[in-house]
């Protein structure tokens, strides 16, 4: 029987410009509002990625992007456990429910001195942050066949140069944030670097020629927010797929 997953952890992009930034910089953390039945609940900052096989990657990639980055997943997993995980799909309504007012004990008995508090929060918010309808229903899509992983930064972290990160606003707080920090708004959270032995894939389409892309990678001073040395860069060309020849031979 063939596997239904992917080895590999794909994050997509819509923009050319992102893409490469993606490439030589890393991949930005941003803040995902996340709504049940159009009522807002939290926004916590994350990177989204995804476990499909390549094969089926056609509608996702119409939907986020088709230039992308694929990650070794076994080595996301043992490098990022604490904050790496799949979406839990939610049919019932009766488990975010659940979930909230596991999440409201928690906060009642939070306290930064009492390690058993903290981890009782910590346990209770990653519940919620790994959550995601089954479907949207106002559009009319069915979110579970997305294979949704996420990379989390947890709430209340405080990151050497970096403000400390909120999960939890009213809709009111959020919507004055975003007013605040227009673009780019999502500055102020960290950026998530990566080696060239953690990538599998570099994903483009056909707008891109491949003397552009092979150009591109010879040219790299970085990759990832890291140095990298001329034999990386060579090796990283191997890496490189045309998704549109998946598309027409698979």
């Amino acid at each position: 029987m063939d596997n239904p997953k992917s080895k590999t952890l794909f994050h997509f992009t819509k923009s050319k410009e992102s893409f490469y930034s993606i490439l030589e910089n890393g991949l930005k953390f941003t803040y995902n509002e996340e709504r049940y039945k159009d009522v807002f609940h939290y926004a916590l900052p994350m990177i989204c990625f995804c476990d499909m096989p390549l094969t089926m990657i056609g509608e996702h990639t119409k939907k986020y992007g088709s230039f992308g980055i694929g990650f070794n997943k076994n080595k996301m997993i043992n490098n990022y456990w604490k904050l790496l995980n799949p979406v839990n799909y939610i049919f019932s309504r009766n488990l975010l429910d659940g979930a909230e007012s596991f999440l409201e004990i928690a906060k009642k008995r939070f306290n930064e001195e009492d390690e058993k508090s903290k981890k009782l929060y910590e346990l209770a918010i990653n519940q919620l942050a790994f959550m995601k309808p089954y479907a949207d229903q106002k559009n009319k899509q069915v979110l579970y066949n997305e294979c949704e992983w996420r990379l989390i930064v947890s709430d209340k972290s405080h990151i050497k140069d970096f403000k400390p990160i909120n999960w939890f606003w009213t809709e009111e707080e959020y919507q004055k944030f975003k007013e605040a920090h227009k673009y780019p708004m999502d500055t102020h959270l960290p950026i998530f670097n990566f080696t060239p032995e953690e990538v599998r894939f570099i994903l483009v389409d056909k707008s891109i020629s491949r003397c552009v892309i092979i150009d591109k990678i010879l040219n790299m001073k970085t990759f990832g927010g890291n140095k990298i040395k001329k034999d990386q860069r060579y090796e990283l060309l191997t890496k490189v797929v045309f998704l549109d020849e998946i598309k027409d031979n698979y």
